[in-house]
């Protein structure tokens, strides 16, 4: 059986401006204390915890994020390349559903003095309903992003 071919349908951008300059952003992705506050608690119902953090080109890194209803999602994966304040791309693996298979992002944090754009790219999806059901998640994964960066500037 042939493999899909990822094409533009299972592809997603995300472009977000931040008001924080690009190192603190980037560090809110790499340091585990800085990503477990807003990544395993991007809403009020879920909880979650970090299970490894290896944050170096063939580095682990694993999540374990609770629901409201107790259902524990497992996201794991490898990073790829790590361009320090510029560039992060690891691989993304939902163990608990294992049918999204196995995904890439990339992140390019794009320097604008004070601010930065984060720019994301989800790639590799088996279809576009997993493209779109990973947008919706990494809107509110991105909105808590920002109070966590923001916050942690004072606002400036």
């Amino acid at each position: 059986m042939a493999s899909p071919v990822p094409g533009p349908a299972t592809a997603l951008h995300i472009r977000r401006v931040f008001n924080a300059p690009r190192e603190r952003l980037f560090q809110a992705w790499t340091d585990p204390e800085r990503m477990t506050e807003w990544f395993c608690h991007a809403k009020p119902e879920l909880t979650g915890k970090l299970v490894v953090m290896d944050v170096r080109p063939g580095g682990r890194y694993g999540f374990d994020i609770s629901g409201a209803d107790g259902k524990v999602f497992k996201v794991r994966g490898e990073y790829l390349e790590i361009k320090a304040p510029e560039k992060l791309v690891f691989t993304w693996y939902w163990e608990t559903e294992p049918e999204h298979g196995d995904t890439v992002v990339t992140l390019e944090f794009v320097d604008l003095g004070a601010n930065s754009e984060l720019v994301l790219t989800h790639e590799r999806f088996a279809n576009s309903d997993a493209r779109d059901k990973h947008n919706n998640g990494w809107a509110f994964v991105l909105d808590s992003l920002q109070r966590s960066v923001e916050k942690s500037s004072g606002g400036n």
